[in-house]
């Protein structure tokens, strides 16, 4: 199992450095940069003078993770939060919606990915894979270049696919215009 990011970093005067082993100096020997996420969580806990009840994520790393769920609270009291109450927990690349209908993965506490599919007919996608056959260096070159050369004008409903996703799931217009334009040179 990876715990951190295979990225050594230099041994030197950089803060939050995590040992390459138990009780090495990372001054000395240097360590790693940053650990892997577990999962995230959504907490509430109060803060400032008021002690206004807010809302936050946070992201548990795989070697926090133990002593986390041992006992949560006293966890993140550890970690300076005043009274923090776990609403939910969040696996890694837990799906979310919006209104409109986009989706993201949510990746860690700050990191969000694009999580929409575009679904194909099979024959598209067997066009799709063709194509792609046709432009290597595969000895079944030549009967998927036949193929591609059948059936080329079903692009134009690949392309009515992709824009009907475009439009309803991304917000990258001026990519979409880009694609339609080439398709229309060749």
């Amino acid at each position: 199992m990876v715990f951190l990011k295979n990225r050594f970093c230099q041994k030197g005067l950089q803060k939050k450095l995590i040992p390459r082993k138990n009780g090495w100096d990372t001054t000395k020997y240097g360590g790693f940069d940053s650990p892997i996420v577990a999962y995230s969580i959504l907490l509430s806990h109060e803060k400032g003078k008021s002690r206004k009840v807010t809302q936050e994520i946070l992201g548990i790393t795989i070697m926090e993770r133990t002593a986390f769920e041992k006992d949560a609270a006293r966890f993140l009291e550890s970690k300076g939060y005043v009274s923090p109450t776990v609403q939910l927990k969040l696996p890694k690349y837990a799906l979310y919606e919006f209104e409109d209908g986009r989706r993201r993965l949510l990746a860690s506490a700050g990191e969000a990915q694009k999580g929409n599919q575009m679904i194909l007919p099979n024959h598209l996608v067997e066009l799709l894979y063709h194509a792609k056959i046709s432009t290597g260096n595969s000895t079944e070159k030549d009967n998927s270049l036949k193929y591609v050369e059948e059936h080329k004008e079903s692009f134009s409903e690949v392309l009515v696919a992709v824009s009907e996703f475009a439009k309803k799931y991304t917000l990258a217009h001026k990519r979409l215009e880009q694609v339609e334009e080439l398709y229309e040179k060749k």
